[in-house]
């Protein structure tokens, strides 16, 4: 069940990779150990270790062991991704304006006024 769940997230991002490809272009990282963009610069050393053994010991206490190399099957070659530039017409979510007015002065403001 913990494998499962650890291909899900791997296979998860994999899809978030290519549908957000289509809408934002390329990331700015690469993860080391499986060579998928990334968003993050934290996410660059984050490797998923598959559970390989799980050994129960007396008073609930366990210990588990993790496979050190990352998993094959999500080795891909992203080459196409790191190589292309994306669509001039993609669409891009525009970058929010920020307000400069200083709202929270209104409330004092608004109780000057008759």
């Amino acid at each position: 069940m913990a494998n499962e769940r650890i291909d899900d997230r791997l296979d998860s991002h994999i899809r978030f990779v290519r549908d957000r490809f289509e809408t934002h272009g390329r990331f700015g990282y690469t993860n080391r150990h499986y060579s998928f963009p990334v968003v993050t610069r934290q996410e660059t050393e984050l490797l998923l270790n598959r559970l390989v053994k799980v050994k129960a010991e007396p008073n609930c206490v366990f210990h588990s062991e993790h496979a050190l190399d990352p998993q094959p099957e999500f080795n891909e070659d992203w080459g196409w991704f790191f190589s292309s530039s994306p669509d001039k017409d993609v669409k891009r979510p525009r970058k929010r304006l920020r307000d400069t007015q200083a709202h929270q002065l209104d409330v004092f403001q608004a109780e000057e006024e008759p």
